[in-house]
């Protein structure tokens, strides 16, 4: 099969044929590494007829060569393609981004079961893939369902899923030391570690935010704090008794709840909310 930029000489009808295929097979669009450049929340949908998912709009991660036949038909943001050492180029080559690729859907990783998956903003900059469906989605992403294509255009540029965090080599990173989900730094993760607890996941973090009702009771260090101040506090005010036996054991006493602090007491890395 030639390629787009060999001249043929006398072709025959076979590469002809060949030479079409090739160019239809050019204008499908199938996935292609991408960048968001912008963040749209799910919401109502333009015509308040619906709900849309969250989208992104895309900036292809590769640039377009197209011939051209004179350097007066660059368009608007094209260069010329740089020549390969001293030799002069044998064809014009006009260099361009892809247009960009307007409202994605996001697609959200989930565990499959329909209950739970991540959820949030996709930064703008994050990498992924493109994914460009067969017909349109414009109906389907506002409607859900199986619907009717509100439009008959095929593998359009504009019907696209967005896989978010499939990167480039120079910006990942090493792996964490434990599967899980992780920060780049590798600093703060949900790990889990079969060897060390099995089937459980184990959340690493500085400070860890239950809710109104955890399932394991903590205690709130800053009530312990204000309980063990009080406690001391009402100690140091009994007065000793007078018998020097009874009163060499009160010091202890007194010593051993002064000694007393918080850290053996309370939680201090798992924040409750006041009741």
């Amino acid at each position: 099969m030639p390629h787009a930029d060999e001249t043929l000489t006398d072709p025959s009808l076979a590469d002809v044929f060949s030479a079409c295929v090739r160019e239809t097979m050019l204008r499908v669009w199938c996935s292609l590494p991408a960048r968001v450049t912008a963040y749209y929340p799910p919401g109502p949908d333009s015509v308040g007829e619906g709900r849309q998912p969250a989208r992104v709009d895309l900036l292809i991660s590769l640039k377009r060569a197209q011939v051209i036949d004179n350097v007066a038909d660059l368009k608007a943001g094209e260069v010329l393609e740089a020549p390969i050492g001293d030799e002069l180029p044998d064809r014009l080559v006009a260099i361009s981004d892809y247009p960009t690729i307007p409202r994605a859907v996001v697609v959200r990783a989930s565990a499959g079961d329909g209950t739970m998956r991540l959820r949030g903003p996709v930064a703008v900059g994050q990498c992924g893939v493109a994914l460009i469906a067969s017909r349109s989605l414009d109906a389907w992403a506002t409607r859900s369902g199986q619907v009717d294509p509100v439009f008959t255009h095929a593998h359009e540029i504009t019907d696209a899923f967005f896989l978010p965090d499939a990167r480039e080599g120079p910006a990942e990173v090493d792996d964490p030391p434990s599967a899980g989900l992780w920060s780049d730094d590798a600093t703060c993760g949900l790990a889990f570690e079969p060897g060390e607890v099995t089937g459980v996941a184990a959340l690493k973090a500085p400070t860890v935010e239950l809710g109104e009702n955890p399932a394991h009771h903590a205690a709130r260090s800053e009530a312990v704090d204000a309980a063990l101040a009080d406690l001391k506090a009402r100690v140091a005010a009994v007065p000793p008794p007078l018998d020097p036996s009874a009163a060499i054991a009160w010091g202890l006493l007194v010593g051993v709840v002064s000694a007393w602090s918080t850290p053996s007491t309370a939680c201090t890395k798992v924040v409750i909310p006041a009741s």
